[in-house]
């Protein structure tokens, strides 16, 4: 049973205000990452002592050769599997899909609960890694959607 929820990106994006209130979460070095791309520099500066900081205190995971390598054969199962509804994914899908999956593989083997808005896609990855266990923010704030 996961002990800790991993937040994904999406969640601090929609400025959560209960995500303040969880004394122990874990964070993927591949959220970093995309909360960086939107940050400016003085953000950016902030948002990277809060990762420093996580890792000091072994809450930051960042993807291994393992998970690269999972990640790859994920990625193959699913465009091989008929879950693209028999159309092609475009490159900035496949893009944010590989995101997604190296997030998931953190999760897994951090062994965190990963909170996310994204259910679709990380249902689909769900289908490949098994022992991922996600949920939406609303459940597991116990809140409902705005």
């Amino acid at each position: 049973m996961p002990t800790h929820p991993m937040f994904d990106t999406n969640v601090f994006i929609s400025g959560n205000p209960y995500i303040g209130m969880v004394k122990a979460h874990i964070l993927c070095a591949v959220v970093v990452q995309e909360l960086l791309a939107g940050r400016n520099a003085e953000d950016q500066k902030m948002l990277l002592k809060a990762a420093d900081e996580l890792e000091r205190r072994r809450l930051l995971v960042v993807p291994n050769k393992e998970d690269w390598y999972e990640v790859g054969k994920c990625l193959r199962k699913l465009l091989t599997s008929g879950q693209s509804g028999g159309q092609r994914f475009s490159k900035e899908y496949l893009s944010c899909l590989v995101r997604d999956a190296l997030i998931a593989r953190c999760a897994i083997r951090a062994e965190a609960e990963l909170i996310t808005s994204n259910t679709v896609d990380f249902d689909r990855i769900k289908s490949v890694f098994k022992r991922l266990k996600h949920r939406t923010p609303s459940e597991f704030f116990g809140t409902r959607p705005r």
